[in-house]
């Protein structure tokens, strides 16, 4: 598979999951981490909360959720990685 069609692939698998409130669609970018290792790196953008600790605890769940989900479909020849922008 190339990577365009990996990218698009792994961004279905990510609109199965049940995101939280203000958190949009992903934006999938195939790259390397910090060690040169293959990655695949996730970012989502994200609202403004005023019950910042709550919204964060939800966030944290969630990129547990879609590395455990990506880990599971493509093993860790690729690493997961979850950022989330503003």
């Amino acid at each position: 598979m190339n990577a365009i069609d990996f990218v698009e692939e792994v961004k279905k698998e990510l609109r199965t999951l049940e995101r939280p409130p203000d958190v949009g669609e992903a934006d999938v970018t195939l790259g390397l981490d910090s060690t040169g290792d293959k990655a695949i790196w996730i970012s989502f953008s994200v609202g403004g909360k005023d019950e910042y600790d709550a919204f964060l605890d939800k966030l944290n769940a969630f990129a547990q959720e879609v590395t455990s989900k990506l880990l599971r479909l493509y093993g860790s020849d690729q690493w997961p990685y979850v950022r989330y922008r503003r």
